[in-house]
Parts: structure tokens; sequence; C-alpha cells
């Protein structure tokens, strides 16, 4: 699946734990602290998540929805959409700057019943969770990344 984003998003320069345009940085900046809530991002994977935001963190595809006569009436192979498009979106997040600082963590029996498929690592302390979830029957599967603090999951 390939979904196009505008041109000059500025995926780098929005805080992806905020929502607030920190602004340009020169390309030798990659890693950087958002002014508003403090967070330390990664200039890679914090543009990997802001473009997963554009593109709607949804793997939208009409072809993508379960049910309603579309032609994955499977939901098997709507899953196996999701896997393949997480798994399109991983390498962003293992072969980043920060990909040293990242040790994979355990998943829960939480995250075995909210997720079709999921990777988790912690990152200073944090959780950073990359996963495929369906919040309802007749909605797309959704590939999701999201960085929290323990015990805000």
């Amino acid at each position: 699946m390939f979904v196009r984003i505008g041109r000059f998003e500025p995926t780098s320069q929005i805080c992806s734990g905020c929502g607030v345009k920190d602004g340009p940085k020169p390309l030798h900046v990659r890693v950087w602290q958002c002014r508003a809530c403090g967070v330390v991002l990664d200039r890679d994977i914090n543009a990997a998540v802001n473009v997963a935001l554009a593109a709607g963190l949804a793997v939208s595809a009409p072809s993508l929805r379960a049910g309603s006569g579309s032609q994955f009436d499977d939901v098997e192979a709507v899953y196996e959409q999701g896997e393949q498009a997480l798994a399109g979106f991983l390498p962003e997040i293992e072969e980043s700057t920060l990909a040293g600082h990242l040790a994979e963590a355990e998943q829960t029996a939480e995250d075995r019943d909210e997720f079709i498929k999921v990777k988790k690592w912690t990152l200073d302390g944090r959780i950073l969770t990359a996963g495929v979830i369906q919040q309802g029957a007749d909605l797309p599967v959704m590939v999701v990344v999201a960085l929290e603090e323990p015990g805000t999951a």
C-alpha cells in the first residue's frame, strides 16, 4: 500500500507528542526537544509518526475494509493486509538513529487483546508501540504508532 501526503508537509517540524509546530531545523539536528510539551524526539521517528498521522493512521484503502460486500469479506485477509502495512513501516523505526536506544518490550495480555499485530520497545523509560488494530468489524484496520509514558497506555 502506498499513501501520498503533501510534499511540503512539515513532518520533522511538528511534535508527534502534542502536535505543536516547532519550526524548521538544520539537517544535522537529529534529536530535538519540543518546546511545548518537553518530549525528546528523534527526527526520523517523529517524521515517520507524522507521516502516518498525515496519512490518517490507517490502512484506509476501501479494499482493506471488512464486510460490506467488499472484496475482503474474509477478515483474515484484511488482517494480513494490515500486518503487511505494519511490516513496511517497522524499518522506519528499527533503522532510525535511535535504534541503538530501543529495547524490545514484552507484550502483555492486553496487547494481545487490543492488537492484531504489535511490536513494542522501551525508549528512555517510555513505551514505543507500533501495531495494527481494528475497532469494529466494518472499519478498516489501522496501523498506529504511539510513544507513551509508563502507566498511560
